[in-house]
């Protein structure tokens, strides 16, 4: 779910995700984390991941570029931190030049991403940095507002690479992926953070995930088109669910 700014329906938001962990599909919450409040433990119990933008690690810069204040954003990601149970963290950080590219500025968005890890590690599974472009900028012409990043260029490669070192400092890789910059964390340290992303969830089975694992249970061996044949729905997602928790095993492909 994204938006605009998602969590400002937390109502409906939470509706779309219990339906969609009931059909066992993967559920994604595209959020600033300024209203982060609005999403209840229930809600996040049922996301699988979590897309934090994270604008600025400076509060005047982040006051500057979102009128709002930064540390509602920084509480909600400590928070996710926090549960054992997740859900799944990326940080996104847009850099723009001349705004948002500072070198102090950089330093605290890694800095924050790394200080969730030690909370719970393995929950900052991706970094993102998304160069900043003008591919938006009709919307403002549409709306007749005054667009004051007109003339801002995208970052040139010397600043891409300057910003992936700083967060490369704080133990996270990159790599080149659709034309922009993903962090990931070093593989050196890829055992641990599959430890604690696998092995340490301890959210409850969803509704869709328990009825399968009770058809497998009686049936196996079977296939997963034999189990969506009796359940009537689509199970690949479940089934991938299943398998890396561990519940299942498959003996073969279909």
């Amino acid at each position: 779910l994204s938006g605009g700014e998602v969590l400002m329906q937390p109502a409906f938001a939470a509706r779309i995700l219990r339906g969609a962990k009931d059909l066992g599909i993967h559920t994604a919450l595209d959020t600033s984390g300024f209203l982060g409040a609005n999403a209840t433990d229930a809600m996040l119990d049922d996301t699988d991941l979590v897309l934090l933008d994270v604008k600025s690690g400076d509060p005047d810069t982040y006051r500057r570029v979102t009128s709002r204040e930064l540390e509602p954003t920084l509480a909600f990601g400590r928070r996710i931190a926090e549960r054992p149970a997740g859900p799944e963290l990326w940080i996104r950080f847009v850099l723009v030049p001349g705004l948002t590219d500072d070198i102090d500025n950089v330093e605290r968005v890694a800095e924050y991403a790394a200080s969730l890890n030690e909370v719970m590690p393995g929950t900052v599974t991706r970094v993102e940095v998304l160069p900043f472009h003008q591919m938006g900028t009709d919307k403002w012409d549409a709306l007749k507002l005054e667009y004051s990043l007109r003339d801002v260029r995208p970052p040139e490669p010397e600043l891409v690479e300057s910003t992936r070192a700083i967060f490369r400092s704080h133990g996270f890789t990159v790599r080149n992926v659709g034309g922009g910059w993903r962090f990931y964390s070093h593989h050196a340290y890829a055992p641990v953070v599959e430890r604690f992303v696998l092995d340490g969830q301890q959210s409850r089975l969803t509704t869709a995930s328990l009825e399968t694992l009770a058809v497998i249970a009686y049936r196996q061996p079977i296939s997963r088109a034999r189990i969506g044949a009796i359940r009537g729905v689509n199970v690949d997602g479940v089934v991938r669910t299943l398998l890396t928790r561990g519940l299942i095993v498959e003996v073969t492909k279909d």
